[in-house]
């Protein structure tokens, strides 16, 4: 078992990543945030679940216009294809991450993000741990109305869900649709706070981030996600991650090693 750590900047950022079971990686995260800041995060191929200790005022997290106070030992779990975003207060904050591959997502675990408490007894080391805690029950905070999503939200959002990777125009989707773009992205905006080309460059730049993170060159990973223009890409990436593509690789052979930047 390999473990390996990420300084991109010492004194502001580091990500230390070890996988603790088979498609589950352990990933412990530390930032310095200057100013107040906003975060998106959506996975298209994984799901996480975050762990807290922080201080009131320190963290909330939006989901759809749902806003949400992150105090105390907490943990909050997001499916993969959602739409969060994390609102940082000034100063340094440290939280743990379990990124859990798509393909080992028990059926039950809930489909829409989810904030609860975390005992101090709880003790995360596999994926049966993971599985343990929410075969025991969740008794917290649902995030995001889904009264909000209506049929050509749904619609949109599932048809960029599955088409994200590819070369296409918004417009060809829009002709799958039988919409006209002012009306899908309306639709979209309302339910989940983002238009369709921000929606879609949120799941290309996290996939990108996830092969990057397994050794596989960032120039290939630009068309594979379905960027035509790596200048884009890499602007793109930049704007999401603070980061440059070709910057972020990881310092291990171990493909099973993944320091994904969650948050």
């Amino acid at each position: 078992m390999n473990q390996h750590r990420h300084f991109l900047d010492k004194d502001l950022y580091t990500v230390e990543s070890i996988p603790i079971d088979f498609g589950v990686d352990r990933v412990d995260r530390g930032q310095l945030f200057l100013t107040p800041t906003r975060k998106p995060d959506i996975y298209p191929n994984y799901a996480i679940l975050y762990v807290f200790n922080t201080r009131p005022g320190q963290l909330k997290i939006q989901h759809k216009k749902d806003v949400a106070d992150v105090v105390g030992s907490m943990a909050v779990y997001v499916p993969p294809y959602q739409l969060i975003e994390w609102i940082y207060a000034t100063g340094w904050i440290n939280w743990t991450a379990f990124c859990i591959d798509e393909p080992q997502i028990p059926s039950f675990f809930p489909k829409s993000p989810v904030m609860f408490h975390m005992g101090n007894t709880d003790k995360i080391e596999s994926l049966t741990d993971i599985i343990d805690l929410f075969k025991r029950g969740i008794y917290g905070q649902l995030l995001g109305d889904i009264s909000a999503e209506s049929a050509v939200a749904l619609k949109t959002k599932k048809l960029l869900d599955l088409t994200y990777d590819q070369s296409l125009d918004l417009s060809d989707i829009c002709k799958d649709l039988r919409l006209p773009y002012s009306t899908m992205a309306f639709a979209l905006k309302s339910a989940y706070g983002v238009v369709p080309v921000k929606y879609r460059m949120g799941l290309r730049i996290f996939r990108a981030l996830d092969l990057i993170s397994q050794g596989q060159n960032p120039n290939d990973v630009c068309y594979r996600v379905g960027y035509s223009d790596y200048s884009r890409f890499y602007r793109n990436f930049q704007a999401i991650l603070d980061v440059a593509p070709s910057d972020y690789s990881p310092q291990t052979n171990d493909k099973r090693t993944r320091a994904k930047l969650s948050g």
